[in-house]
């Protein structure tokens, strides 16, 4: 009698992070290499024993000691990082698994990185002022008026630097196991550091004059005002006309449909993966400074504009497909090529 086991395990090894690098696999999978599951990886992984466990419950996955490291792309290792996250530095995770005649897993995760250059910006006004002096007898008093004022806007809408949100719900059907998966990420870094720059903002400066005869209380009047926009544009330097902007913007779409279901002793588990992946470094820049009705210059409104469209994207389209056979006993033989 000869028996030979083929090492499928490695087969799904390689095939694992294409179907749970976005979902909770417990730690005794991922210790394992995905040899032994528990409750966990059956209620949020396709799998042929999804629903098999009869009773529901709630995964609350604030520092659970979760299967692989920070780094995705190396599976299977016990994720210390995770198990002893202390002060919820990790993604935050949840999931529910109903039972029944019709089971149901719905999984989210969220991980938002905080703004590093700089605080979350709100409208601010600065002021300049003038001193007119006015006599009257021996008295001199000092009228102080504004001559400048300035509205600033912050224009990009960015509250945190960088984020990734997943959604999965998992239903079955029969015995077939189906559902959705989705995954939202983007990466805000320079966003952040464009907008402390100023790079992100519109701004509307009004100039006034004294209108007031000689030696009279000022009355500050209405000279001329400029407005200013930019949108990832250093105003002191504006680019060549088909130029990119200041920085890139990376955003980052995923969805898939798992499939998985048992035919006899095979065990089948397929995922359809579509990613879009997309780049963004437009920019925009306007300046419109109206007619002066007091100082010099401004015979006729200033309007200077600047468009830049400078967008990339790539779509990658994967079907993963697993097929796991039984080791068999007696005279059955597997065989690796």
């Amino acid at each position: 009698m000869k028996r030979t086991l083929v090492a499928l395990l490695l087969v799904a090894a390689l095939a694992a992070p294409a179907f749970g690098q976005f979902v909770p696999g417990s730690m005794q999978n991922g210790m394992t290499m995905g040899l032994f599951e528990n409750e966990i990886d059956q209620a949020f992984q396709a799998n042929p024993d999804f629903g098999d466990y009869d009773a529901s419950f709630l995964f609350a996955g604030l520092g659970n000691p979760l299967s692989g490291v920070e780094d995705d792309s190396i599976p299977f290792y016990f994720n210390d990082y995770d198990a002893f996250d202390t002060g919820f530095n990790t993604p935050l995770r949840l999931g529910y698994y109903m039972a029944g005649s019709l089971p149901l897993s719905l999984y989210t995760s969220m991980d938002i990185g905080a703004l590093s250059a700089r605080d979350i910006i709100s409208d601010y006004t600065t002021t300049t002022t003038a001193v007119s002096a006015v006599v009257d007898g021996t008295t001199t008093t000092n009228h102080r008026w504004t001559d400048l004022s300035t509205t600033v806007t912050p224009t990009d809408t960015i509250l945190f630097s960088d984020y990734a949100v997943d959604l999965q719900a998992l239903v079955k059907l029969g015995t077939a196991i189906t559902g959705l998966y989705i995954n939202v990420a983007g990466d805000n870094s320079p966003a952040d550091v464009a907008a402390a720059n100023g790079y992100f903002a519109s701004s509307v400066a009004t100039h006034n004059y004294n209108s007031a005869a000689g030696g009279e209380v000022p009355v500050a009047t209405l000279d001329y005002t400029v407005t200013q926009s930019t949108t990832n544009i250093n105003p002191a330097g504006l680019p060549a006309a088909g130029a990119a902007g200041v920085y890139s913007f990376d955003d980052t779409i995923r969805v898939g449909v798992p499939f998985s279901m048992r035919t006899g002793d095979m065990e089948h588990v397929a995922y359809l993966d579509a990613t879009i992946a997309s780049t963004d470094d437009s920019a925009a820049y306007s300046y419109v400074e109206t007619l002066h009705a007091d100082s010099v210059g401004g015979a006729s409104v200033d309007d200077d504009t600047l468009a830049i469209t400078s967008k990339t994207s790539a779509t990658d389209v994967s079907l993963t497909y697993e097929l796991t056979l039984p080791a068999g006993d007696g005279g059955d033989e597997w065989l690796a090529s």
